[in-house]
């Protein structure tokens, strides 16, 4: 099933927005319309204007000459793997590497953990290096950026809940994005 236009419209218009992360490739699944609107913009304008998405594999920096390749063992991959309930768990709290609060909600399934480490795998196969910046994989989708506990306390109500089928992929900021369908 494809995702929505308007999910497909805000993810090509970030993409085509996007400078900051030109050098550096991800893999990320975008949040359905309905489990989206519950995550507040505003709590990740300053520092992430993407479509709400959990990150499946973060890659990093890629040269321009292996793009087909990624594309090609990405798709292998996902053409390999059915699709798979993700749900959302009561939302914590980590502090990143800029002092920064992070407010987000985890996602459980052991299919996306399965997923992940079979991307990894097969890019790693391939030649292909994978940024170790996160070295355990800990999905979630992130709520807010808090510079402090004042602001952290504006989204004490937010409480984002539900489940939903991840049945295709994005892959973000090689020289256009690819949309990239699960196995049926």
């Amino acid at each position: 099933m494809l995702p929505d236009l308007k999910q497909i419209a805000q993810t090509l218009i970030y993409h085509h927005r996007d400078n900051e992360h030109s050098d550096s490739v991800g893999i990320f699944a975008v949040l359905p319309r309905e489990i989206a609107a519950q995550f507040p913009e505003e709590g990740r304008q300053t520092e992430d204007k993407s479509p709400s998405h959990v990150t499946v594999l973060y890659v990093g920096s890629l040269l321009p000459v292996l793009e087909k390749k990624l594309v090609k063992v990405v798709e292998e991959v996902c053409e390999a793997t059915k699709p798979f309930l993700v749900k959302l768990k009561k939302p914590r709290k980590f502090v990143n590497d800029k002092g920064q609060i992070i407010l987000h909600s985890p996602v459980k399934s052991g299919r996306l953990v399965r997923f992940h480490d079979n991307l990894r795998t097969a890019l790693l196969n391939a030649g292909i290096q994978v940024d170790n910046k996160f070295p355990v994989f800990k999905p979630h989708i992130t709520i807010a950026y808090c510079n402090n506990k004042k602001e952290l306390k504006q989204y004490k109500d937010v409480r984002p809940e539900g489940a939903w089928i991840v049945d295709n992929i994005w892959i973000w900021s090689t020289r256009q994005p690819h949309l990239v369908f699960l196995g049926r």
